[in-house]
């Protein structure tokens, strides 16, 4: 195998795996089920933003949740998974629905 083929492959599978990435980021965006709900696009696509706000700025979630609701409305999208709403009653309703 000469180099030249083994870098034609290399820059095969980088280019195939930058192709998928962008793929899940257009999924998260603009087809995910929640991507009708406003929030930051960076909280949308990864966990990213929920740790720099938990992990670095040590536990500083809760008021940047808090600034989204300020910018946001009620509804909002805080993760690739997760949305929040305000209502207390209505997330603890959910929260020990989803136990079950």
């Amino acid at each position: 195998m000469t180099g030249q083929t083994l870098l034609s492959q290399w820059i095969f599978l980088l280019g195939g795996a930058i192709l998928i990435f962008s793929m899940r980021i257009a999924y998260l965006l603009f087809l995910h089920p929640l991507a009708k709900f406003p929030g930051p696009k960076l909280a949308a696509i990864s966990r990213a933003y929920e740790f720099y706000y938990d992990a670095i700025l040590r536990g500083q979630l809760p008021f940047q949740l808090q600034k989204l609701h300020n910018t946001y409305g009620e509804f909002r999208r805080i993760s690739t998974r997760d949305q929040l709403q305000q209502d207390f009653q209505l997330n603890m309703a959910l929260a020990c629905r989803a136990d079950h």
